[in-house]
């Protein structure tokens, strides 16, 4: 088709031209581009339209040489949405609606967002989107990896697509210490939050559909997937593993190498990312969070029949 055509000439193209506002690169053959030529303070509506439809297409984007305030983050973001706030990260000091992701030099420990994931799957309305500025970077290392669930979904054989189609998945999150071993893959403590540990957690099917797009994609998430429904954790597992281990192969991903002035904004419905622990120097980020809705399957899941 024509749009096939041009959707392939435009990935092999290193740079071309969009509305003569801007300039785009992919960041791989499957997904991801670089922008540059715009200054996003000053994009109109007539720009943030644009620039809003070649992010449905690529998925994630990162907007070169931008030289914003916290202020001028948040109100980036929130041409996308209303701001989603972390109930297990502190907010910016002076921007609530944001933020402050902070790596200082020797600090030990996995860095924050160091395992794939999807950003806070555990809500029942998970987020819409993710921005993402660069302030301050290390001289080497410290760049995200993207990896595209729609692709990871198509690659999947037939059957196993037939198997996992109307399947439904809890994704949890607990306080630090709880959490801490769900991501360690330890599913012995009792996570009945008896302890008085915050535990959130919701319910969304394994194959979800885009919204805006209505592509399916692969809704895995290494960091919060617990259970499917009307199994056991024993059970679950297997097919979780491998799931999630197949969304994350090189071939489905793309790589953000960070620059001063970087702004990234990625579709959290259907991709999931990773931050890179490879640097030992400060690194400092601002983030804001997009609401989104609930996630809706591909079709509708089937009752569960138990014996008795």
């Amino acid at each position: 088709s024509r749009v096939s055509m041009n959707r392939e000439k435009r990935r092999r193209e290193p740079y071309l031209e969009v509305k003569v506002m801007f300039r785009i690169a992919p960041l791989s053959a499957r997904f991801g581009a670089e922008v540059k030529g715009i200054d996003v303070r000053s994009m109109d509506d007539a720009g943030f339209a644009a620039l809003r439809r070649l992010w449905l297409d690529w998925k994630v984007l990162v907007i070169r040489d931008q030289n914003l305030t916290a202020s001028e983050v948040s109100a980036f973001g929130a041409r996308f949405g209303p701001n989603l706030i972390d109930r297990f990260v502190a907010p910016h000091p002076r921007h609530p609606e944001l933020m402050e992701i902070v790596r200082h030099a020797g600090a030990p420990g996995r860095n924050f967002g160091g395992l794939w994931h999807t950003d806070v799957s555990y809500l029942e309305a998970p987020a819409q989107a993710t921005i993402l500025y660069a302030v301050q970077l290390p001289s080497v290392g410290g760049d995200t990896l993207f990896a595209d669930l729609e692709a990871a979904y198509a690659a999947l054989s037939p059957r196993m697509q037939s198997i996992i189609a109307d399947l439904r998945v809890t994704h949890m999150a607990l306080g630090p210490l709880q959490r801490k071993r769900l991501e360690d893959k330890d599913y012995t403590p009792d996570l009945s939050g008896s302890t008085g540990t915050q535990v959130l957690q919701a319910l969304h099917p394994l194959v979800r559909q885009h919204p805006e797009t209505g592509r399916p994609c692969l809704f895995v998430n290494g960091s919060y997937l617990y259970v499917i429904e009307g199994l056991t954790v024993e059970e679950s597992q297997p097919l979780l593993s491998f799931l999630c281990a197949h969304a994350k192969r090189p071939a489905f991903t793309c790589r953000i190498q960070w620059q001063p002035g970087s702004l990234a904004v990625w579709d959290n419905r259907c991709t999931q990312h990773c931050a890179l622990s490879d640097y030992d120097e400060r690194r400092e980020m601002l983030r804001y969070t997009v609401q989104g809705g609930i996630p809706a399957a591909t079709r509708p899941a089937a009752p569960l029949r138990v014996s008795g």
